[in-house]
């Protein structure tokens, strides 16, 4: 069995290497006890996307140890995946979420980005991956090709089911089409853009129409809507609120 020592001062090892690489500072952890904070997922496939296109995902967690979590930083390993995160201390057995905007405008072929957490954790840093490849229609690739591949290489839960958000801008309420869920109950979260769980549903039947949601008490700004259908794993669309 691996020493969890050894494992321990590895993983910070590559932390550090990884915040040296982005050729900035490694920021300090929060003074005080340490906690534990547990990711529902720590890693992102977007499959292929065209060159220019944006990709968002929010990165659940929990805190499991029993003490205040205070995140201090999050940093990815680029301009172009700008992640965003709770500022207020979060309690023993309470949720929070890492928003990550991945822009691929510049970027060619496969790409393998990553955020790095800092916390009152032990060790202060956790390592959270977004991975895909981009293709240009430039490049030769043939479209219907990429087209192709673009949707094998999506994730089991959005070839099952196809959800779109409208109206985007919206003012007072949006509605949540989910195609294929029919007799399906679905977990719906919404986030702010700094990652705050802003409100919480349930939907039984998702599929037989379109779920409708308040944001009226939301003030203008994006945010992001996680939805997990079923036992499959969550997806995330960004929406806009501007009354």
């Amino acid at each position: 069995m691996k020493n969890p020592l050894i494992l321990s001062v590895l993983f910070s090892f590559l932390s550090l290497t990884s915040l040296l690489a982005q050729g900035g500072k490694v920021p300090p952890p929060p003074v005080g006890p340490t906690t534990q904070m547990t990711f529902d997922d720590d890693e992102f496939e977007f499959g292929m996307i065209e060159q220019g296109e944006k990709v968002q995902h929010i990165f659940r967690f929990t805190n499991t140890g029993s003490r205040p979590l205070v995140i201090s930083n999050a940093t990815g390993s680029c301009g172009c995946t700008v992640p965003n995160w709770p500022k207020a201390p979060i309690g023993p057995g309470e949720t929070g979420a890492i928003v990550a905007e991945f822009n691929s405008k510049g970027k060619m072929g496969m790409q393998n980005k990553t955020i790095t957490i800092t916390a009152n954790t032990n060790p202060p840093q956790t390592l959270l991956q977004i991975k895909g490849e981009i293709y240009s229609s430039e490049s030769g690739v043939d479209p219907s090709v990429a087209t192709k591949l673009k949707d094998a290489n999506k994730k089991s839960e959005d070839q099952k089911y196809q959800m779109s958000v409208f109206p985007n801008p919206a003012k007072d309420q949006i509605s949540l089409k989910i195609e294929g869920a029919a007799g399906q109950s679905a977990n719906l979260e919404i986030y702010d853009a700094s990652g705050e769980l802003v409100h919480q549903q349930t939907a039984k039947d998702a599929g037989t129409s379109p779920i409708g949601i308040n944001v009226s008490n939301l003030s203008n700004g994006q945010y992001y809507i996680s939805v997990k259908v079923g036992d499959q794993e969550r997806v995330s669309l960004p929406f806009v609120v501007a009354k």
